[in-house]
Order: C-alpha cells, then sequence, then structure tokens
C-alpha cells in the first residue's frame, strides 16, 4: 500500500478550526517538519476551546474524541497501527450525530458538522470518492438545519453564517485537492453583507515547534539538548534510555533543517560509532563533540565531521582503577578547549580538543565551595569562566578557566540544570527543569524574566532541558516530555 499522507487533512483541519488563511504558514508547514507539530497545536488550542465550554455534551464528547486522536497522530505520514487506531475511534462518528441531532442548538450543530467533516475525511482516506459523496450529505445536513436557513433567508446571524461560509469553503477545498467532483453540492447563496464587518485577521503564533514522539525520522524520543551551527541548522539530541521489558529505545543526534525539516541522523547509538551519549556540542570548528562510552562501559570522548567520519578519540588518563570517567556534559570554552564534567569522581576536567590532553581538572564530591555533588551541566561564557550545575545542592558554581572557585550564581536553591549565554544582550538564559520554566537572568544572576508553566500547549513547558541561541535572539528548548523543539523570544 502506498504512504498515506495526512497534509490535505491537516489543512481541512486548520481551515475549519483555525483560519483560512492558509498562506501564512504554507511556507513554515509545506514539506518541512514532518509531524506537524507547530500546526497541530494550533488547531489543539481551538478544539480545546470546544470541549472546555461544552463539557458533558456530546458536542464536547466529539472534541474530545478529535482532540485525542490529534495527539495520538504523531507523523504526516501514520504507520498502519496508529492509521487504523484513529480510524477505529473516529468511526464513533459523534460530530456527525451531533450535526443531525435537531435537539441541539444550531450553534452546537454548526461545530458538529465540522467535527464529521474531519471524521469522514479520516474514515475514508483511502476512497476519495467516497469522502465527496459523504461531505455532499453532511453540507446539505448542515443546509438542512432550520438556523442555518433563517439566517441565510433573513440575513440576521452574521456568526453563524461566517462559520457556515468557512465549512463550506474548507469542504470544497478538500474535495477539490483529492480530485473529485463537487457535483451537486448544497448552495449556500450568503451575501458579503449578511457577513461580520470586520472579519479577524490570523496571526501565526510567534512560538514556533517542530518535532514529536516517535523512533522515525524527524521524531524524537525524549530530547535533552539542542545545538544551532553556523547555518542555523538544528542538532537534536536524544536521552539515552535501556528499554526493559522488550521495549525497544533509540538515541540519535538528528540534524533538522532552519525550517524543521529532517536532514539526516548524524549518530545513532548501537551502530558502532557510540553507545550511550550523555551530551554533545559543537566545537569552533563546526564539529560535534560527543561525550559517551567505550565498548567497557567507561567514559570517553570523541568528535565527529557531519559524515559521520570520527575525527578524534579522548580517553582520559586514569588514577583509580575503580572509578573510571562518566562525563555527564562537555562544553567548548573561549580557547577552543574541551570542559568536561565527569560525574564519577564529581570533577571538571580541562582537555586540550587536538591532543586530548589533562590541562586541568577540579573539584571532588561535598558541600563546601568547589565541591560537587552530582554534576548536570557544564557551560562556559566569552570570559572564560565555568558554570557547574548540581541538581543535589540546587546551586550553580562559578570558576575561573583554571579551575579557581569565584561565586555561586542565581537565587539561592536553584533549579537550573541548563545555562546559555548571550554575551551581545548580555543576558543568560536558563532552563528550571523542575518548574516548567525558562528563566533570563543578568550576566551577574539577577532574575529578569520568565517564559512557560507546566503544560503541552505551545506557551507552555514540560521539562526544558538543553538550550540553543538562534542570531536573532530567539532560543530553542529541548522539552524533553513534550517530545519537541520549541522557538521563541523571551
Amino acid at each position: 500500500m502506498p504512504e498515506r499522507s495526512l497534509k490535505n487533512w491537516f489543512k481541512l483541519a486548520f481551515h475549519l478550526f483555525v483560519s483560512d488563511q492558509w498562506e501564512k504558514v504554507e511556507e513554515i508547514v509545506q514539506d518541512n517538519d514532518s509531524t506537524y507539530r507547530w500546526l497541530k497545536e494550533q488547531i489543539l488550542r481551538e478544539v480545546c476551546k470546544i470541549e472546555e465550554n461544552s463539557f458533558r455534551s456530546f458536542l464536547g464528547s466529539a472534541a474530545l474524541n478529535i482532540r485525542d486522536r490529534l495527539i495520538t497522530i504523531k507523523h504526516v505520514n501514520p504507520g498502519e497501527e496508529i492509521f487504523s487506531k484513529v480510524k477505529f475511534w473516529l468511526n464513533q462518528q459523534t460530530g456527525k450525530f451531533v450535526l443531525e441531532d435537531s435537539n441541539n442548538a444550531t450553534e452546537d450543530r454548526v461545530i458538529g458538522c465540522k467535527i464529521a467533516l474531519l471524521e469522514a475525511s479520516f474514515i475514508y482516506l483511502d476512497e476519495s470518492e467516497m469522502v465527496a459523496n459523504f461531505f455532499r450529505h453532511l453540507l446539505n445536513k448542515l443546509r438542512g438545519i432550520a438556523g442555518v436557513n433563517s439566517a441565510i433567508e433573513e440575513k440576521n446571524n452574521p456568526t453563524i453564517l461566517a462559520q457556515v461560509k468557512v465549512i463550506d469553503d474548507a469542504a470544497k477545498e478538500y474535495v477539490r485537492s483529492i480530485g473529485q467532483e463537487l457535483g451537486d453540492w448544497p448552495v449556500f447563496d450568503i451575501s458579503a453583507e449578511a457577513l461580520p464587518s470586520e472579519k479577524p485577521d490570523y496571526e501565526p503564533p510567534a512560538i514556533w515547534c517542530f518535532g514529536d514522539y516517535g523512533m522515525a525520522d524527524g521524531q524524537m524520543c525524549y530530547p535533552e539538548k539542542v545545538a544551532i551551527d553556523k547555518e542555523g541548522q538544528f542538532l537534536v539530541l536524544e536521552e539515552h534510555t535501556i528499554g526493559m521489558g522488550g521495549v525497544v529505545t533509540i538515541q540519535r543526534i538528528q540534524l533538522f533543517s532552519a525550517k524543521g525539516k529532517f536532514l539526516k541522523c548524524l549518530l545513532k547509538r548501537g551502530e558502532g560509532k557510540v553507545n550511550g551519549m550523555t551530551d554533545f556540542c559543537l566545537t569552533k570548528d563546526g564539529n560535534i563533540l560527543v561525550a559517551d562510552e567505550d565498548e567497557n562501559g567507561h567514559g570517553r570522548i570523541q568528535i565527529f565531521d557531519y559524515e559521520g567520519n570520527r575525527l578524534v578519540q579522548i580517553i582520559p588518563e586514569v588514577h583509580d582503577p575503580e572509578v573510571y570517567p562518566h562525563f555527564a556534559s562537555v562544553a567548548i570554552d573561549s580557547n577552543g578547549n574541551i570542559i568536561a564534567g565527569d560525574s564519577s569522581s564529581y570533577r571538571i576536567y580541562i582537555l586540550s580538543a587536538t591532543e586530548g590532553k589533562t590541562l586541568c581538572k577540579f573539584g571532588k564530591f561535598g558541600r563546601e565551595e568547589g565541591e560537587f555533588q552530582a554534576i548536570n551541566h557544564v557551560s562556559c561564557d566569552d570570559s572564560g569562566k565555568i558554570y557547574v550545575s548540581d541538581s543535589a545542592l540546587h546551586r550553580i558554581q562559578v570558576f575561573s578557566g583554571a579551575g579557581d572557585y569565584l561565586s555561586l550564581f542565581g537565587p539561592k536553591g536553584t533549579h537550573l540544570r541548563f545555562l546559555l549565554f548571550d554575551a551581545a544582550r548580555g543576558e543568560v538564559y536558563g532552563s528550571d527543569y523542575r518548574n516548567h520554566k525558562v528563566k533570563v537572568f543578568s550576566m551577574a544572576g539577577e532574575p529578569q524574566r520568565e517564559h512557560g508553566k507546566y503544560g503541552t500547549a505551545l506557551h507552555e513547558c514540560w521539562f526544558p532541558l538543553g538550550l540553543a541561541l538562534m542570531p536573532d535572539g530567539r532560543i530553542a528548548i529541548a522539552e524533553r516530555e513534550n517530545h519537541r523543539i520549541t522557538v521563541l523570544k523571551i
């Protein structure tokens, strides 16, 4: 069976529930992010409003069904299992039931028609002629609603008429897009003067995102780190998890275009080049520096080009045969040296990127200045200072480039896991993993602004981790539990 595409189906949903101004999103959506996540979040927002406004009613149940199916669909080309599952639930045709029940209010029946169109177009996705026939049937039902007929004849309900026109236009466009004729299509003679005097202008959300859960190309399984290269492309690292009980897991560094289109998989666990990757960053010359483990489970650092060729391998000297390094985080300082946080010995290594020689190391287990009980992330600012986040002690310590303790960064008791420095604007971004926020600080650590709260909507966050800075001042956030990369200006 040829690969199914839901591109037209998503476009229909956008037209019915969000806006008829497809041209404002087409460039971002079309042939880019294969999960359609940004578009889907906009549709979900409107469907959730219907569900909330019609709680404990048949219309609310119909909206809930559509909402759950949208969440289930993780790719614009769904596999047979997902397609069959969604089709099974949409076959309940709760939207059609709302449309056809004359006991429902006219407003509810009109919205029911929108949902019924989405149901029918998915159920009969493989039968274009059936879709066209079903659409004609649904539009005839809509035309036969007394409240709709009265509004058309008397021109006395511009709100209803605007919705009816949206439905008529969207349904016609969809039927034509699947290569079918309109045939005996019902006539909705809605004059311009009967419509609202001002049409709301759609503005795409300023917050953009791409990616959704899954193991296919372009999908993400718990993204932990994001980087942006000199061409504006995104590199995304997934969490290193090992499945139990036969559960299959995957870990990759994937490359995406500036518009979220999957380009290729750069590195993948288990293909002989990398094992469990704990972190990565880009070197000064644009190569990929990866912290992982060798075949014996010992920590190492490797550098690869974009073709997957290994350029450098660094295995630090081991002074205690019972304690091998395990690098939880890596960064590149202003001199091009590698800063690596070893969670086994609770030390920070400064390594030469060319020779792999240990230039300096500092730290030990403890609670005092310069000591750690966890090393979650290391980062560097343009002046050469090193910042180390410690989730056990809820603090970020600042060190000189030589490893001398300088100060603490940010408020006491912080839950920040990751720091990103914007030297041009004199600001620092921090991912507050526990509180589902990204916070902005001055270079001195004083709070300025913040973004997010727990949730899945575009303006919400769910366990934000890695951050990356874009040239225009926007930042990219790797949201672990939302399985997406979110881009915004805070």
